[in-house]
């Protein structure tokens, strides 16, 4: 079998704050794990709202198949 997935975007993500500087900085990104295989989205500079637009497709074995 096969999923497809579609990362889209993510709103209002709080804001992160580093220890050595002073203002506020945000680099979000996503990752996505199904058994053995991962994948990683961009990391979207300095955005709580981040937009990826991003399609993966994950090829599902029998042993697989039961996941939730």
């Amino acid at each position: 079998g096969l999923v497809s997935l579609e990362i889209v975007a993510a709103q209002n993500l709080p804001r992160e704050k580093r220890m050595l500087r002073v203002h506020y900085q945000n680099n979000p990104f996503v990752v996505i794990s199904f058994g053995k295989k991962s994948f990683k989205t961009k990391v979207m500079k300095r955005t709580t709202n981040p937009v990826w637009k991003e399609k993966l497709f994950f090829s599902v074995k029998q042993s697989e198949a039961n996941y939730y």
